[in-house]
């Protein structure tokens, strides 16, 4: 898979406005992809799919990249959780970069770091539950206890 100048260039932009966590996520991401009709199907697809990537392992790839950068998180994200092989981003990314992120063994994080976003499902639903009630309205967060609970 080979990554155009322009599809990157669009995915560091959303990530960059999606990290000052103004907003949920997929609000600030939608409202992103309406302000750019021009992207095409495949192009919101990457942008969606990088965004999001970065979002569930934004820790490990802090320490991956040495950086919290949204081009160096992108470049992360793309190379340790979405599988592209340094040559896919040949133009994009220094080799260095590159060299530094694969470089880097997860068993040399620590545990927190490394934690899989499938171990967080092991949070209490007392946690959970307080959590939702603290930032939602308690009619939103039954709702989301629901949704939640059904994953």
């Amino acid at each position: 898979m080979t990554i155009s100048a322009a599809a990157f260039a669009h995915a560091e932009a959303a990530l960059t406005v999606v990290l000052n966590f103004s907003g949920p996520a997929d609000e600030v991401l939608s409202r992103y992809f309406r302000a750019r009709r021009e992207l095409g199907q495949r192009d919101r697809a990457f942008v969606a799919e990088s965004v999001f990537a970065v979002l569930r392992r934004k820790r490990s790839l802090e320490a991956a990249a040495q950086s919290t950068q949204p081009r160096t998180l992108l470049i992360a994200a793309l190379l340790r959780v979405m599988g592209l092989s340094g040559r896919a981003l040949q133009g994009l990314a220094d080799d260095a970069l590159i060299g530094r992120i694969r470089a880097l063994r997860p068993e040399t994080l620590s545990d927190a770091v490394r934690a899989d976003p499938d171990q967080i499902r092991k949070i209490s639903v007392e946690q959970l539950r307080a959590f939702y009630h603290a930032y939602y309205r308690p009619e939103e967060a039954t709702l989301v206890m629901a949704l939640a609970s059904s994953l």
